[in-house]
Protein backbone atom coordinates (compact mmCIF):
# COMPACT_ATOMS: atom_id res chain seq x y z
CA UNK A 1 0.00 0.00 0.00
CA UNK A 2 2.74 2.37 0.74
CA UNK A 3 4.20 2.51 -2.45
CA UNK A 4 0.62 2.69 -4.41
CA UNK A 5 0.80 6.21 -2.23
CA UNK A 6 4.52 6.68 -3.62
CA UNK A 7 3.32 6.32 -7.05
CA UNK A 8 -0.01 8.31 -7.03
CA UNK A 9 2.02 10.83 -4.39
CA UNK A 10 4.59 11.63 -7.22
CA UNK A 11 1.77 11.72 -9.90
CA UNK A 12 0.13 14.71 -8.01
CA UNK A 13 3.19 16.29 -7.06
CA UNK A 14 4.18 16.75 -10.64
CA UNK A 15 0.36 17.81 -11.75
CA UNK A 16 1.26 21.19 -10.87
CA UNK A 17 4.29 21.52 -13.46
CA UNK A 18 1.65 20.21 -16.11
CA UNK A 19 -1.33 21.43 -15.94
CA UNK A 20 -2.76 20.16 -19.30
CA UNK A 21 -1.88 16.83 -18.37
CA UNK A 22 -5.33 15.27 -16.83
CA UNK A 23 -4.46 13.67 -13.46
CA UNK A 24 -5.07 10.19 -14.73
CA UNK A 25 -2.65 10.05 -17.29
CA UNK A 26 0.21 11.02 -15.17
CA UNK A 27 -1.48 8.40 -12.37
CA UNK A 28 -1.04 5.52 -15.36
CA UNK A 29 2.21 6.58 -16.39
CA UNK A 30 3.91 5.98 -12.58
CA UNK A 31 2.27 2.36 -13.10
CA UNK A 32 3.39 1.88 -16.26
CA UNK A 33 6.16 0.01 -16.24
CA UNK A 34 4.24 -2.78 -14.31
CA UNK A 35 0.99 -2.61 -17.29
CA UNK A 36 3.50 -3.66 -19.11
CA UNK A 37 4.72 -6.14 -16.66
CA UNK A 38 1.36 -7.88 -16.58
CA UNK A 39 0.91 -8.06 -20.37
CA UNK A 40 4.65 -9.44 -20.65
CA UNK A 41 3.36 -12.46 -18.19
CA UNK A 42 0.50 -12.98 -19.74
CA UNK A 43 2.77 -12.97 -22.88
CA UNK A 44 4.69 -15.54 -21.65
CA UNK A 45 7.49 -13.56 -21.42
CA UNK A 46 8.00 -12.28 -17.67
CA UNK A 47 6.84 -14.66 -14.70
CA UNK A 48 6.44 -14.22 -11.13
CA UNK A 49 6.21 -17.14 -8.26
CA UNK A 50 6.19 -17.39 -4.57
CA UNK A 51 8.96 -18.71 -2.45
CA UNK A 52 7.22 -20.74 -0.64
CA UNK A 53 3.90 -21.87 -2.57
CA UNK A 54 2.93 -23.62 0.36
CA UNK A 55 2.57 -20.82 2.45
CA UNK A 56 2.15 -18.09 0.24
CA UNK A 57 2.21 -14.30 1.72
CA UNK A 58 2.77 -11.34 -0.09
CA UNK A 59 5.87 -9.98 -0.47
CA UNK A 60 6.75 -13.58 -1.06
CA UNK A 61 7.37 -14.01 -4.83
CA UNK A 62 10.54 -14.11 -7.13
CA UNK A 63 9.36 -11.66 -9.98
CA UNK A 64 11.21 -12.16 -12.95
CA UNK A 65 11.09 -8.40 -15.21
CA UNK A 66 13.84 -8.66 -17.16
CA UNK A 67 11.99 -6.20 -20.11
CA UNK A 68 9.85 -4.11 -18.73
CA UNK A 69 12.23 -3.40 -15.11
CA UNK A 70 15.26 -3.15 -16.91
CA UNK A 71 17.05 0.26 -17.14
CA UNK A 72 17.00 -0.14 -21.14
CA UNK A 73 13.45 -1.35 -20.66
CA UNK A 74 12.26 1.23 -18.79
CA UNK A 75 13.67 4.14 -21.14
CA UNK A 76 12.65 1.97 -23.99
CA UNK A 77 8.71 2.25 -22.23
CA UNK A 78 9.35 5.95 -20.90
CA UNK A 79 10.03 7.11 -24.24
CA UNK A 80 7.02 5.79 -25.73
CA UNK A 81 4.91 7.10 -23.21
CA UNK A 82 6.91 10.64 -23.56
CA UNK A 83 6.11 10.35 -27.17
CA UNK A 84 2.42 9.81 -26.50
CA UNK A 85 1.92 12.62 -24.30
CA UNK A 86 3.89 14.68 -26.06
CA UNK A 87 1.43 14.20 -29.14
CA UNK A 88 -1.45 14.39 -26.77
CA UNK A 89 -1.18 17.32 -24.81
CA UNK A 90 2.59 19.13 -26.11
CA UNK A 91 5.62 18.82 -25.89
CA UNK A 92 6.14 19.99 -22.12
CA UNK A 93 3.66 16.76 -21.03
CA UNK A 94 5.72 14.14 -23.41
CA UNK A 95 8.79 15.43 -21.05
CA UNK A 96 7.35 15.40 -18.19
CA UNK A 97 6.03 11.87 -18.65
CA UNK A 98 8.86 10.81 -20.03
CA UNK A 99 11.37 12.31 -16.99
CA UNK A 100 9.41 12.72 -13.80
CA UNK A 101 7.11 10.20 -14.31
CA UNK A 102 8.07 7.01 -15.77
CA UNK A 103 11.59 6.89 -15.16
CA UNK A 104 11.37 8.19 -11.93
CA UNK A 105 8.84 6.11 -10.48
CA UNK A 106 11.00 2.96 -11.66
CA UNK A 107 13.79 4.58 -10.03
CA UNK A 108 11.15 5.10 -6.84
CA UNK A 109 9.83 1.47 -6.85
CA UNK A 110 13.67 -0.48 -7.27
CA UNK A 111 14.98 1.55 -4.49
CA UNK A 112 12.28 1.89 -2.31
CA UNK A 113 10.66 -1.34 -2.02
CA UNK A 114 12.23 -4.40 0.29
CA UNK A 115 9.64 -6.50 -1.65
CA UNK A 116 11.26 -6.03 -5.00
CA UNK A 117 12.94 -9.15 -6.24
CA UNK A 118 14.47 -9.42 -9.48
CA UNK A 119 16.45 -12.89 -10.65
CA UNK A 120 18.60 -13.24 -13.10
Amino acid sequence: MIMTAGHFGLAAAVKGSAPRVPLWALMLSTYLLDLVFILLVAAGLESFAPLDPAHPTYGGVVIQAYYSHSLVGAVVIAIIAGLIAAWAWGQRAGVIIFGKIALASSSIARHSSARYRSER
